[in-house]
């Protein structure tokens, strides 16, 4: 029945987007009274549905609903003003929220028999983007309603941007308004945010900065500076390309939050270098740490009711780093590749982690249409280690017809629980394409796990999971 309900969306949105084929059309033949002719769009509509069950009789059944949308040249000003829309937003539906409540005499009054595997989960709507755009307005753009800025590091608002461009490289703007609540991304009064920033764009390099500031109930919640950039470095006899990036955030002191030093709450950068067309090697570092708020709310969802009797209940103010090697080598048709990840927390405790995975992927075996795929990952986990196997096949009939199958085995030991475990997974998985731009894809997934240590009932056994998810897509 729920995979009736989905093709149903399906349907139903693609008729929505047949009409608005047509009424672009129509716009587009109306030129005489302002509207653009050359109205154009493009975006995507998908429904994905996942139904999981276990052998403890846990059921979940979620259903996502994607709507993208962006319209060029609604209407025109002038010369070389445009009206643009812009839509990216995410709908989820928990049918089998209310049934997963569990018997309060094991894990306490209302807490979910899924907690373990997904975690409190709700049904809302997430709006990322929906604004309309005046482009080309001399040398200024402006963007009303609910806003995404890259410039800015994800600053959100609903409200408005106001770009001015310095000239064909540089841009600076401005922005502000209510910002979306974290929790449940609806507009709120309680909460308003505002910034500036300044752009830089090349054809070999991208750079921004900005300020932003973040209010709660009048007063400063939190304030930062961000930064970004991406270089596309020429190397000569040196080598074919050279591509280096980061970004970061740095919160800035704040009395209300508590905070009398700078934090760098986030950083990132990356070095990727090309020696010829089949080698190369890239060197990954990052830093993580939590954003320092002085809005209390940020403890409501900190740790969910299994969980706080380890992590107690509020957000840890630690750090988070990682640094990662990689190297490929290309070859005709097939590809071998090593990674190895160092991690280091400084959270609850202070512990070092170490991944290592290797893998060699063929994407035309023997010249035909079937890919296969074997990787071997090594984990020394911070409170764990395991080994995994991972085989995965797939071949292409045709243009529109495939199929794909993995099979992975993990072993592995808790250094909390003490214990042995091990999982085995296979996945199976079929999708095909209606039209270039219609794609339905099933994927079925089976989990085994063994010994199972339950602390609610004291218990060691297996599980046995099965998960199925179907997808359904439309491209504009």
């Amino acid at each position: 029945m729920c995979l009736w309900a989905l093709l149903a969306l399906g349907g139903v949105a693609i008729a929505a987007t047949a009409q608005a084929q047509e009424a672009a059309v129509f716009a587009g033949d109306a030129g005489e009274d302002g509207l653009a002719a050359d109205t154009s769009y493009q975006g995507r509509l998908a429904a994905r549905h996942v139904i999981t069950t276990d052998s403890q009789g846990f059921q979940a059944q979620l259903l996502f609903f994607d709507a993208d949308l962006d319209v060029k040249e609604l209407a025109r000003f002038g010369d070389k003003g445009r009206l643009n829309f812009m839509l990216n937003s995410r709908f989820l539906l928990d049918f089998t929220q209310s049934q997963r409540i569990s018997n309060n005499e094991f894990t306490g009054d209302g807490i979910q028999l899924n907690e373990r595997r997904f975690g409190q989960t709700q049904t809302f709507a997430d709006v990322r983007e929906l604004y309309v755009e005046a482009e080309d307005l001399g040398p200024v753009d402006i963007r009303a309603g609910r806003v995404w800025l890259f410039q800015a590091g994800g600053a959100w608002a609903d409200g408005a941007q106001l770009q001015y461009n310095l000239s064909r490289n540089w841009s600076t703007g401005i922005f502000g308004g209510l910002q979306p609540d974290p929790f449940d991304y609806l507009p709120t009064a309680d909460r308003q945010t505002a910034g500036t920033y300044a752009a830089y764009e090349a054809d070999r390099f991208q750079f921004s900065g900005a300020y932003t500031a973040q209010l709660f109930g009048g007063n400063l919640d939190r304030h930062y500076l961000f930064s970004r950039a991406h270089w596309s470095v020429p190397t000569g006899n040196w080598g074919k390309s050279l591509f280096l990036s980061y970004y970061a955030s740095l919160d800035l002191p704040n009395a209300d939050a508590q905070v009398d030093d700078p934090v760098l709450t986030s950083f990132f950068t990356n070095a990727t270098y090309w020696a010829n067309n089949t080698l190369n090697f890239s060197v990954h570092y990052a830093r993580f740490a939590t954003s320092r708020l002085a809005d209390p709310r940020q403890n409501r969802f900190a740790a969910e009711e299994n969980q706080r009797p380890l992590l107690g209940n509020v957000i840890n103010q630690g750090a988070y780093d990682q640094v990662r090697l990689s190297a490929v080598q290309r070859f005709s048709h097939y590809h071998v590749y090593q990674q190895i990840d160092i991690r280091d927390r400084n959270l609850l405790d202070q512990r070092t982690a170490i991944y290592y995975r290797a893998g060699i992927r063929d994407s035309g075996f023997l010249g035909t249409n079937l890919f296969l795929h074997g990787r071997l990952t090594v984990r020394n986990n911070f409170l764990s280690d395991s080994t995994e196997f991972l085989v995965e096949a797939g071949h292409r009939f045709g243009t529109s017809f495939e199929i794909d199958a993995a099979f992975a085995y993990q072993t592995g030991g808790s250094l909390i629980a003490l214990q042995d475990q091990d999982v085995f997974f296979a996945n199976a998985r079929a999708s095909y394409d209606f039209t270039p731009d219609i794609y339905l894809s099933l994927d079925y997934d089976l989990t085994v796990e063994t010994n199972i240590q339950q602390e609610e009932l004291e218990t060691a056994g297996s599980l046995l999971v099965h998960t199925v998810f179907t997808r359904l897509s439309y491209r504009l």
